[in-house]
This record gives structure tokens, sequence and C-alpha cells, in this order.
């Protein structure tokens, strides 16, 4: 019987001594040896040093692999001998998820038990809910943790962080001051404590809501001990503010635990080319897993912010209103006033009434974005009667609080006479504004006024150079009708095509049709053609007929393209179409036989309809040529482009049927 006494005294001695030494090293930092000791303390059935031994495996840093599984297997086994902090990590465990399925009322029961266990680290993380909860208990509750001697050495002191968030302050001036000593102090009561890392973190995430630059300084000096949720949670801070290193840190994050903010924003980095290169697979993968994780109550946030992002994906990037209207709505289900205001324009574009719905959610929110919205809705009628002066109202209440989007509509009130008389000078004013509070597309409108003066004004040149220099494609095609005309500036032909050609680029129709015409003159038949068809695709049925024409004249064209691209600007009621329609009959081209008389037929009436080719070649064979139809016979046969809304137009119309704008030939 004695000699078992005295074995086991033996071992709770020979454990005790190795605990002791393994704290001892973990104090000094020496965490490899710290390791060794406890983890032969805990062989010996050792609760703390089983505990202790947890948590290197768990994700704590200090240079060890994690490993939840082994982690968890040793809180239980401390657990169950009754050392309280086991239930206070096993209670982390369950409520993060980590290595095992999320569960709250497990995690909630295991640190309740630790708090009534007075377990300080229990109290600690109890205080910091009830804090979040803002409740009056939450600064007693931390004092109480940090009564505890060992605590504070090991975790610091963060009540000070409480006490400053309670205080009011008179002044800005007082605010910065007292901020500066906080952090001051902080830093400093960081390196008296062996977890200065938890410390730095939370410090960090207290910060961000009052200081943005003191809450990265503190978040990257805890993101340097390579603790994947703190990096994760530094990596989402970086990035929500436009700072460098949010993408290496989420990479690192994800690479052992799969935190819900790394996730996010490594999926955003992913889609934007944000220091990582752009994979759109990868960041749909990771958002989706991030969503997937996430707790729906108590992560609704990071959901919303996540199918906001997957919104952006399929919209900006695979073109899919469809697939981006899903994400948008669920996020806006959220709460998420981004994927409001999202849902907003994809609603209007497709005019659906809805749009007032999530307008006025907007409203609520106290997002401008709302009134914005709201005063679009009635303007155009959608979901509510169409009502100018509301339109007006909520238009200079957004131009009041120098809202830009505001000011511009403003001004497209005067200038459309929305609800007030006509004012081109008050229009070009308010437009100015807007410029100069940051729209881009401000530059464009001014110059329109400016190009649709008659005779056009040289100012619409300097305007039009300023919104095309913005990657304004409307403003590009503007100006290159100003080097065309010489509007402002000097005719150079050079310069209209540089600027036509820009245009396409950016996708814009007008723009690709009037370089694709140009080359046609130049007999550049290829290049004419490539760009003929972009513009046909982007919308301007005139491209047909010019591209009948490419390839009926020249050698190497396709006369069979021809016929066709002739015929479908016949169907689209553009008499530039009947001469090459003709021409293949004339000769026998594509297939068709030769029909004199089918050709004299389709070009009169071509020439009908005002088509001045149609003319010569019935002049060429010596037959009558009707007289045109059109009410200008010196334009008759010739279209123009609304700059505006890029509909076709007769040549002899003044304003575009479409949308009223003012045509320029």
């Amino acid at each position: 019987m004695s000699m078992k006494i005295l074995s086991a005294f033996s071992v709770n001695s020979e454990a005790s001594e190795l605990l002791d030494a393994g704290k001892k090293a973990y104090f000094e930092r020496d965490f490899r040896t710290a390791f060794r000791f406890f983890e032969k303390a805990a062989e010996l059935g050792d609760a703390e040093a089983q505990c202790r031994l947890g948590e290197f495996y768990d994700d704590f840093g200090h240079g060890f692999s994690v490993d939840f599984k082994k982690a968890r297997e040793l809180y239980e086994k401390s657990y169950a001998q009754g050392f309280a902090r086991a239930g206070t990590q096993l209670s982390i465990i369950y409520q993060d998820g980590n290595g095992v399925k999320r569960d709250k009322k497990k995690a909630r029961k295991f640190l309740d038990e630790a708090v009534a266990r007075g377990e300080p680290l229990a109290k600690w993380l109890k205080a910091l809910s009830l804090f979040a909860e803002q409740s009056e208990d939450a600064l007693a509750l931390m004092r109480e943790a940090e009564s505890d001697e060992m605590f504070v050495r090991e975790f610091g002191r963060i009540s000070t962080v409480f006490e400053f968030s309670a205080q009011e302050f008179e002044d800005s001036a007082e605010y910065e001051k007292a901020l500066k000593k906080l952090a001051a102090n902080l830093e400093k009561e960081a390196k008296k404590v062996v977890r200065d890392s938890e410390l730095f973190f939370l410090i960090g995430l207290f910060l961000s809501d009052v200081s943005a630059v003191q809450a990265e300084k503190f978040l990257r000096k805890a993101a340097e001990s390579g603790i994947s949720t703190v990096q994760a949670e530094c990596a989402y801070f970086l990035w929500l503010h436009d700072k460098e290193g949010a993408g290496t840190l989420a990479l690192k994050s994800v690479e052992q635990v799969h935190c819900v903010k790394g996730m996010i924003t490594l999926g955003a980095c992913y889609l934007t080319g944000f220091e990582l290169p752009q994979k759109l697979d990868e960041s749909e993968y990771w958002l989706k897993e991030a969503i997937e994780k996430a707790d729906p109550e108590e992560e609704r946030d990071e959901i919303a912010c996540a199918e906001f992002w997957l919104g952006r994906l399929e919209l900006d990037c695979r073109d899919n209103p469809k697939a981006a209207e899903k994400h948008f709505r669920r996020s806006a289900e959220f709460d998420d006033t981004n994927a409001m205001t999202k849902l907003c324009q994809l609603l209007l574009v497709q005019e659906k009434s809805e749009v007032v719905e999530w307008a006025k959610k907007l409203q609520e929110a106290d997002c401008w974005e709302g009134d914005f919205y709201m005063a679009l809705c009635y303007r155009d009628g959608f979901g509510v009667e169409k009502n100018y002066e509301e339109f007006f109202r909520l238009a200079q209440k957004l131009d009041e609080n120098d809202i830009p989007d505001g000011t511009f509509i403003l001004a497209t009130a005067y200038r459309d006479s929305l609800g007030v008389p006509e004012d081109l000078d008050r229009a070009i004013k308010l437009f100015k504004r807007a410029d100069k509070l940051g729209d881009s597309d401000a530059a464009t409108e001014i110059a329109r006024i400016y190009w649709d003066k008659e005779p056009s004004d040289a100012r619409a040149f300097k305007w039009a150079k300023k919104g095309a220099e913005a990657e304004d494609d409307r403003a590009m095609v503007l100006l290159a009708c100003c080097y065309r005309d010489g509007i402002g500036t000097v005719e150079n032909a050079t310069e209209e095509l540089a600027w036509n050609l820009r245009a396409a680029e950016a996708g814009n129709g007008i723009g690709a049709f009037n370089a694709g015409f140009i080359y046609y003159h130049q007999d550049d038949y290829p290049r004419a053609r490539e760009l003929l068809e972009q513009a046909h695709k982007l919308g301007v049925p005139d491209a047909a007929a010019f591209l009948s024409k490419c390839e009926f004249e020249d050698e190497a064209g396709d006369k069979e393209s021809a016929l066709r691209w002739a015929k479908i600007a016949v169907k689209n009621d553009d008499p530039a179409g009947y001469p090459v329609l003709g021409a293949c009959y004339f000769h026998g081209c594509a297939g068709l036989k030769r029909d004199r008389a089918k050709a004299i037929e389709l070009w009169k009436k071509g020439a009908e309809l005002g088509d001045p080719h149609c003319a010569h070649l019935l002049e060429d064979e010596n037959e009558d040529v009707p007289e045109p139809d059109a009410k200008d016979a010196a334009d008759a046969g010739t279209h123009v482009f609304c700059i505006e809304c890029g509909a076709k137009n007769p040549a002899h119309a003044k304003f575009c049927h479409e949308c009223g704008t003012k045509l320029h030939k």
C-alpha cells in the first residue's frame, strides 16, 4: 500500500515540476522548451499541462502547426479532471467550429461553467461579449478577470479600453489626445505580457471603430504572431481600408484555419486582382466557402459581404445580371446597403417597380442612395406616379448635401425642363459643380450642351476632352466630332479616327461605326469590316449597309455575305442597302441569276427612299431617276446617329426621334 502511495506521489511531484518548468520557459517566451515540458507533464496526467499543451496545437501561433483534433482531445482530458480553463478553450472550439461542428449551445455551456468556477479567461471572454452588447456589467467582470495576477501576466489588461470607450469628450482635440495616450499605454502594457499578440489583436479590434490609423498599427503587430484567425481579421481590416498586405495575409490565414473573414478577403482579392492574380474560379470558391461556414445569426454581416462580392463577380466579370441580382438580393436581405444600391441599379434598368421598395429601405437606413433612386422613380414613374416636384425636391436635397449624383440629376432637371423651365445656363453651372464634386459623367453633359448650340460652341471641345480623358466613351465620340468639324480646335482627321477607335475599344457602337466608315472610304476593307461588324453587334443598324458595300467592293470580299448584309439593311428600312442588293442581281452574284430588270427595280426603290448611290447607278444605265420622298433632297439617303442614345434618324431630322436630343450632321 505504502509503495503505491509513494509511486503516485512521485508521479504527481514529477508532473508538477515539469509543469512549473514549462510555465517558466513559457513566460520567458521560450515556447519550444515549454512545449517539451508540457508534453511530458501531460503524459503523466497533469490537467493544466494537458490544457496548455492543447493551446500549442490550437491556433495560438508560437510557430507550431495547428491540429484542432489534438487540441480538443487534450482540452477534454483536462476538463474531465476539473481544470476550468480547458472548459473555456472548449467553448472557443465549439463557438468557432474549429475541427468540430459549430455548436453555440455547447460553447455557451462550457463558458458559463468556467465563469461560475471563477476562471479569469472565461470572465474576460464573457466581458467582451457583454461589452459588445453594451452591458453595464462588462467593465466589472473585466476587472474581476484582471484581478488574477497570472492572467494579467499572460494576457495583459484591456479594461482601459473599456473605460476610454465609456468617456465623453467635449471636443475632438481632447478626444485625439486621450486616444494617443491610450494607444501609447496599451503598447507599453503589451510588452509585459506573454500573449501580446492577442492583446494587440483585441486592442486593434476595439480601436477600429475610433481610429483606423491606430487600429492598423495594433492589428499588423498582432498578425506577426502567425495566428491564423488574427491574420484573417487583420487582412479583412486592411482590405476594407485599401491597405497593403490584405491579400498576402488572407492567403496565409486560410492555409490552416478557414476563418470566414479570411475567406471573404481572399475571395475579394482574387476577384479584384488586389495583391493577388485575378482568378474568378478561386474567388467564387472562397466566397461560397465563407457563406457555408458562416453562422447565419452571428455572422450576418460577413454573409452579406460574401454575397455582395459574388454579385459583383457575376455582374462585373461575367456580365450575368440575372445571377448578380440573386446574390445582391440575398445580401440586401441581410441589410447590406451596398447590395441594396446595386439591386436598385439592376431593377431600375429592368424598369421593375420593386426598385421603390429597396430605395425606401435605403432611405430608412439614412443612405443618400435611397433619395437618389426615389428621385429617379418619381422622374420616370417606376413604382410610383410620375412626379417632377418630388424628383426636383429630392435632387435639390442631395445637391445641398454635396452628393455629386444629386447635383447631376438636378442639372438634368434644368436642361430637360423636368418640373422647372429650361435653363441651360443653370444646367451648365450645376454640371460644373457636379464635376468638381467628382461626378465623372458631368463633363460629357457640359460638352453636349455646348455642342448642341447653333452653331456649336467652341467650349464643347474642352469638356469633351475632359470627359474622354476620364474614359467616358460618349465624350470620345463627341471629341472625334470636334476634330472632324473643327469645333474648338483645328480639323484633324488623325485625331478624329483615333478617338473613334478609343470609343470603339470602350464598347461604343457609334465610335465603331464612325471609325469603320472612315476606313471604308480609305478602301481599307478588312479593318472597316471588323469595326462595322462590332458596331452592328452593339446595335447600330446602318452598319449592315456598309458591310454589304465592303464585301461587294473588296476584290477579296465574300459576295454571299454582301447579299446577306444588303438584305439585312433593306429589312431595317435602310435605303443604303439597295445599291448592293440590286448589284447582286445585275451581275448575277452570290448564286443569283442575272436579272437587270430586278436590279433596276431595286435601285429605283432605293432612289425613291433617297439613296444617292442608287440614283447614280440608274443614271449609268440611262434609266429615269425617281424623285426622292425625303424632305431634304440634298441629304437624302443618309442618316444621322444620335450621340446620346445611338438611334438612327433620317438626315433631314433636327432632333432624335427616340430621345429628343438635337442632332448634328
